[in-house]
C-alpha cells in the first residue's frame, strides 16, 4: 500500500527531539520495566491503570488539561509533577543493507525510563535490525497527553504519517516496499504492543498515526 502525501502540517507533530525540557536530569528511574497487556480502547482511550502510574491519581486524564491543551510548565501538568529525564538509546540508522549502529537521545517521563530503555534494547537486538532515523518523545504542549507527559514516542515520521481527515503529517506510507513504514508485523510495532503493551496509532479506527506509540494511549 502506498499513500501519497496530502496537506502536510509538520507543526502539529514533530518527530525530532525538542530542546525545551524543564528538567533534563537522569534521576527518578522507576527501577524496573513495566510490561503486560494494555487495551486502551477505540482510537486510544486512556487506560485508568496506566494513567495512575504516571499521575498517581485515578482522575481522568483530561482533568489535567488547561484551555484544551496539556501544557508542561515548571515541572508539572495541571498540578501533577512530571519529571522529564534524558536517556540515550541504541539505534540502527541508514537504509536497506547500509545500516550503522548509533545512539539517540530522548526526553521521557522518569516513571517509564527503564521501560523505554528496555524496549529500545529489544528493538536494537532484533535480528532484522530495524532502522530508526528520526525519533522524538517529549514536547511541552499538545492537545493529547502523551508527548507533554513524556509517555508517547514518534518514530520515522517520513515513512509513517499521521492521516486524519485528508490531513497528512509526515511522508509516504508504503509498508512492504519501504522497510521504514511500520505495519502490525513490523519488529518495532511488535515490541511496543506485545510484551510492553503500548498503544500504536496504526491500530486506531477513526484516523491513523503510524509513527506514534503511547504508554497511556492517545
Amino acid at each position: 500500500m502506498k499513500i501519497k502525501v496530502g496537506k502536510n502540517n509538520v507543526e502539529k507533530k514533530k518527530a525530532k527531539q525538542p530542546n525545551n525540557s524543564s528538567s533534563g536530569s537522569s534521576s527518578g528511574s522507576s527501577g524496573s520495566a513495566i510490561t503486560g497487556t494494555f487495551t486502551p480502547g477505540q482510537d486510544g482511550v486512556r487506560s485508568d491503570e496506566r494513567v495512575k502510574i504516571i499521575t498517581g491519581s485515578t482522575n481522568p486524564i483530561n482533568s489535567y488539561m488547561t484551555g484544551g491543551m496539556y501544557v508542561h510548565s515548571n515541572g508539572s501538568i495541571g498540578g501533577v509533577k512530571v519529571d522529564i529525564v534524558d536517556i540515550t538509546i541504541p539505534v540502527w540508522r541508514g537504509s536497506g543493507d547500509n545500516k550503522t549502529e548509533s545512539t539517540a537521545t530522548l526526553q521521557v517521563n522518569s516513571k517509564i525510563k527503564d521501560t523505554v530503555e528496555a524496549i529500545f534494547k529489544e528493538i536494537h537486538d532484533d535480528p532484522s535490525k530495524p532502522v530508526i532515523n528520526e525519533i522524538g518523545c517529549f514536547r511541552a504542549s499538545d492537545g493529547y497527553p502523551g508527548h507533554p507527559f513524556g509517555t508517547a514516542i514518534d518514530i520515522n515520521p517520513n515513512s509513517n504519517p499521521q492521516i486524519k481527515e485528508g490531513d497528512y503529517v509526515g511522508g509516504v506510507y508504503a509498508p512492504g516496499s519501504d522497510p521504514l513504514s511500520m505495519d502490525a508485523n513490523h519488529a518495532i510495532v511488535k515490541v511496543f504492543t506485545g510484551k510492553y503493551g503500548w498503544d500504536w496509532g496504526g491500530n486506531w479506527s477513526g484516523f491513523k498515526d503510524y509513527m506514534h506509540f503511547s504508554f497511556m494511549g492517545g
